[in-house]
Formats: C-alpha cells, sequence, structure tokens
C-alpha cells in the first residue's frame, strides 16, 4: 500500500463521517452516468463531467462504464478556453445499443 500526502484512504482509516463524504470510483461512475442520462443526445465534454461528477480521471471512469455495457459514443468538438484559443475535446454521448467494448473482459 501506498503512503504520503497523495495515497488514497484505505476504509479502514475513515472515520464514519469521511467514509460517507469518501468520493469513491463509484459514486464518481453514477455521477457520470447521471450526467449522461440528463444530458441527453446533446452529450457532454470531458472537462465539464469532471466537475458535475467530481471526477479527476473521466476517461478511466468512462472505460469502466463501457466494460459494463454502457453505450457511450465520443466525439471530437472544439471549445474555446478563456484565453481565446480553441482546444479540440472529447464530448461523451450516451448511446443506444451495446457498447464498442461490450464483452471485453468476460
Amino acid at each position: 500500500m501506498s503512503t504520503g500526502p497523495l495515497a488514497a484512504p484505505s476504509n479502514r482509516s475513515l472515520t464514519p463521517d469521511q467514509a460517507a463524504r469518501y468520493n469513491s470510483t463509484g459514486l464518481q461512475r453514477a455521477r457520470i452516468l447521471e450526467a449522461l442520462q440528463a444530458a441527453g443526445g446533446r452529450g457532454v465534454t470531458g472537462p465539464e463531467l469532471a466537475k458535475l461528477a467530481n471526477a479527476p480521471c473521466v476517461t478511466k471512469r468512462i472505460s469502466e462504464l463501457r466494460s459494463k455495457d454502457v453505450a457511450i459514443r465520443t466525439e471530437p468538438v472544439a471549445v474555446a478556453g478563456p484565453d481565446g484559443s480553441i482546444n479540440t475535446v472529447a464530448l461523451y454521448v450516451l448511446d443506444s445499443g451495446p457498447g464498442p467494448q461490450a464483452g471485453l473482459f468476460d
């Protein structure tokens, strides 16, 4: 087990109050799925999902959802930054049908 300021806390070391507020990967996946369902066909960008779902690694959570047969389409979109520069980011859209990685980990 890793130690130091960046180490993830173990459930054994959390108080009940801390455990209730712990930002688990399961909660992050649930929040991402909820945000995608609410967005419908317009989708949500990766940076938006990171904020909405309090998920520092959106791509990992999306990959995990896809491995559970959640169909999520990724499209590149251009967005303007605060300084006016244009960046390409991922737009995630909840899709119908099986995900592209369905059955990959069976």
